[in-house]
């Protein structure tokens, strides 16, 4: 049975084109190392919930977007073995305890590898 990723990233409205550069290598990055599927979507119409949401989840600020991004896998066993294999790039190991910075961290590490 498939295996789906989700990870929810705020991104500063004014690094939204790079960021979808970014993305376009995220999603090579993750197909090299064996994903099925990669995908972002950047959210244009999400608004804060009552209880919990999107927005809500990333503490996002005024000047930020939500983005929504999924990577689907054979299994969780793959999985596990992708994302060993990205955590290895160095600035991922930062990027786990960074929260907010993880989308600049993350592309950091791709524009470097490509």
């Amino acid at each position: 049975m498939a295996y789906i990723d989700g990870f929810i990233v705020p991104v500063p409205k004014a690094n939204l084109t790079r960021y979808r550069e970014w993305a376009l290598l995220a999603e090579k990055i993750w197909k090299e190392y064996g994903a099925l599927d990669y995908k972002e979507w950047v959210g244009d119409d999400v608004k804060p919930g009552k209880v919990t949401s999107f927005p809500q989840s990333v503490n996002l600020k005024d000047d930020e977007v939500v983005v929504f991004a999924w990577a689907v896998y054979e299994s969780r066993q793959q999985r596990d073995e992708i994302i060993e294999k990205i955590i290895r790039i160095r600035a991922c190991r930062r990027t786990r305890k960074t929260g907010r910075s993880m989308a600049s961290a993350w592309s950091s590490v791709v524009l470097r590898r490509w």
